[in-house]
């Protein structure tokens, strides 16, 4: 491409003199590229595979953590660790020592339920709440399976009361008291998944239980059947029952 002149007036007294010429060059353009080669297919099909994969890699659902069995749980606490263990408070083989309530052969149902009112404030106990809050729907029902699984510990017999006697197997139909054995003994018209087998109880636990009722602190049974019962019953009674429930084999 030929040359351009600029002409440009400068000062009449200038250095230039009266005018100055300025030779500029243009510039070439830039030699023109060769059209880019297309990408070969087969290397197209591994980009989008690659694609695929990562986009299907990152949307894999993450595995959940895996659920404790209940042996663990009861032997190693569950989410909550050592400090959670079961066996700690309620013995090596779910006995109770007590006040602490015996756990071996209650039925699975009730001792979900136990769990869930914990957790939900529905029975409050201090040490239990947080324990229970701490597992899922599925550590509860593992622990619970296990503990009724195991053997009821055999407890030594005592000499019980008559009176004891009575109101457990016959109740007392003057006072609207419907027999204990209705609903706490296997095989009870009226026994299910959320009434404990008594048998075996520890008895420092059956007097806790029954003065909770009877005062109206523990109120997570259904229809507050039970506080309707224990609130009929005077001191003497309750030991009465206490004294002959803890003595049954």
């Amino acid at each position: 491409m030929s040359n351009q002149e600029r002409s440009l007036s400068g000062c009449a007294n200038g250095p230039w003199g009266s005018s100055a010429t300025i030779v500029c060059m243009s510039q070439s353009p830039p030699p023109e590229l060769p059209e880019p080669s297309r990408v070969p297919s087969r290397m197209w099909r591994a980009i989008i595979f690659m694609g695929i994969a990562a986009i299907g890699a990152c949307s894999a659902p993450v595995a959940p953590r895996a659920q404790a069995s209940g042996e663990a749980i009861a032997f190693g606490g569950g989410p909550g660790g050592p400090q959670d263990a079961c066996f700690s408070c309620h013995g090596l083989k779910g006995e109770g020592d007590g006040p602490i309530p015996r756990l071996a052969g209650l039925q699975t149902g009730y001792l979900v339920k136990q769990l869930e009112d914990y957790a939900g404030h529905w029975r409050d106990e201090p040490s239990m709440t947080p324990i229970a809050k701490r597992m899922s729907d599925q550590d509860r029902l593992a622990v619970a399976v296990y503990y009724a699984a195991l053997a009821e510990p055999m407890q030594a017999m005592e000499q019980s009361s008559t009176g004891g006697e009575m109101l457990f197997l016959r109740g007392d139909a003057e006072r609207g008291l419907e027999a204990c054995a209705v609903c706490h003994v296997e095989g009870g018209a009226k026994a299910g998944l959320a009434t404990p087998v008594l048998a075996g109880q520890t008895a420092p636990y059956l007097r806790g239980q029954l003065i909770a009722f009877h005062e109206s602190r523990r109120r997570n049974d259904p229809r507050d059947l039970m506080g309707q019962i224990a609130r009929k019953l005077d001191k003497d009674e309750i030991e009465q029952l206490v004294s002959y429930i803890a003595a049954l084999p």
